[in-house]
């Protein structure tokens, strides 16, 4: 979802992240203006609703009719038995853990998704209030003009521009008088003759990157690897960025959900004020972290002590020790 902001708050904003932020180009296109991890500018390229397409064609929508569930992790067992139970009228739930595949960067499988729902079902958890891209979603929604139900599943005080909607509570129990009201809230916009095939999960779910540009070619490979191994990815450099809203707090929600945070080391990312910050909160949150040393670079006092993969020395010995570590923390 491309908004487009002052130059000098766009300019400021990527300074202090070192990443990726859209301009204005010409009369109704924007471009990607890059900055590495030190502020060096970089020159803009694809039109950034182009750029994704062409990125990621095969995760683009099919012409099925279906509702999309937007929830975060603390509801994923709920937004599973929903999705169940909308299968069996006939229905077609868009879930994420469903839809997206090894190798596909979450963001923009997420946003192509919502593009194409015909309707929304917004799963309101302690999570959900606190994600930014949570947010994200509902605005997208509500801007598209679709049928949007939010479903309270857990006992939070919803928001005033949520309670302007007709929402379904869930939060003290009774399950099946709530499947009906969301079925009569649907209506037939969605619904099909037959019951439909359960799709089971697409992936094991995505690894956040933390990097800087410098990497981006040990990054590629590290993206094939994810994708051999079942993963698809969120990478700053593919994903449109609302620099309206304060970043860190969209990295909050990400982060939070992801399977592990993948960690590349190297003197650009030991720099880097941002990728340290990455790493930490990753720690603080439990999310599993990976550090992959990438190229040579001095100690630093942040992971000092910590053990991590040496790609270095022996490439392919690193990433079957990954691989081990992996499935050694069962993810």
């Amino acid at each position: 979802f491309v908004q487009f902001v002052p130059d000098s708050l766009v300019r400021k904003s990527a300074a202090s992240t070192g990443k990726s932020y859209s301009i204005p180009i010409a009369p109704g296109r924007s471009g990607i203006v890059q900055q590495d991890c030190m502020g060096n500018e970089k020159m803009p390229s694809l039109p950034i609703q182009s750029y994704m397409l062409a990125r990621h064609k095969d995760i683009l929508v099919s012409d099925q009719r279906y509702v999309y569930i937007a929830h975060r992790a603390d509801a994923k067992q709920f937004a599973l038995r929903l999705a169940k139970d909308l299968r069996s009228y006939g229905i077609d739930p868009w879930l994420p853990s469903e839809r997206i595949k090894p190798g596909d960067n979450v963001v923009v499988a997420l946003e192509e998704g919502l593009r194409g729902a015909e309707a929304a079902l917004l799963i309101i958890s302690r999570a959900a209030l606190e994600s930014e891209w949570f947010r994200h979603e509902l605005q997208a929604i509500l801007g598209a003009n679709k049928k949007v139900i939010p479903v309270k599943v857990d006992d939070v005080e919803l928001p005033l521009f949520i309670r302007q909607l007709s929402w379904i509570d869930l939060s003290k129990g009774g399950y099946e008088g709530g499947l009906r009201k969301i079925l009569a809230g649907l209506g037939d916009l969605v619904q099909r003759d037959e019951p439909l095939e359960d799709r089971g999960l697409a992936s094991k779910g995505y690894v956040f990157l933390s990097y800087c540009e410098e990497d981006v070619a040990f990054v590629a490979k590290v993206k094939e690897f994810l994708a051999e191994n079942g993963y698809a990815y969120w990478d700053y450099q593919e994903s449109d960025r609302d620099y309206q809203s304060q970043l860190y707090l969209e990295l909050q929600s990400i982060i939070r959900d992801a399977a592990a945070t993948v960690c590349i080391l190297s003197p650009s990312w030991r720099r880097s004020k941002w990728t340290v910050k990455e790493y930490l909160y990753s720690e603080d949150v439990g999310t599993p972290v990976f550090l992959l040393r990438a190229t040579q670079m001095d100690p630093t006092l942040i992971t000092a002590g910590i053990p991590y993969i040496d790609f270095v020395a022996d490439e392919k010995a690193g990433f079957e020790k990954l691989s081990r570590e992996l499935r050694r923390k069962r993810l």
